[in-house]
């Protein structure tokens, strides 16, 4: 269960959800900095220009968006 509180109108918006996140790929890269070996599974999400990567951003903003046209307010999200 989601709250959302409304802060010029003290309203309360509760909205029961479920978010389904799809599977990220994991890889083994590590590195050691300063002698401690650091595990940076999501480092191919740093190269921002490969598909790979547009399309996971695109299914987190499609789970973004679904979560927020939940809400009545949500026009006050995009003004901000």
């Amino acid at each position: 269960r989601i709250t959302m509180v409304n802060a010029e109108t003290s309203s309360i918006t509760s909205q029961d959800c479920k978010i389904v996140y799809p599977q990220v790929r994991r890889t083994d890269v590590s590195y050691t900095q300063h002698g401690v070996t650091v595990a940076d599974p999501y480092s191919w999400l740093e190269t921002l220009d490969s598909e790979e990567t547009k399309s996971f951003i695109e299914d987190q903003n499609k789970i973004a968006a679904e979560f927020i046209n939940r809400f009545e307010d949500k026009q006050k999200f995009k003004e901000r």
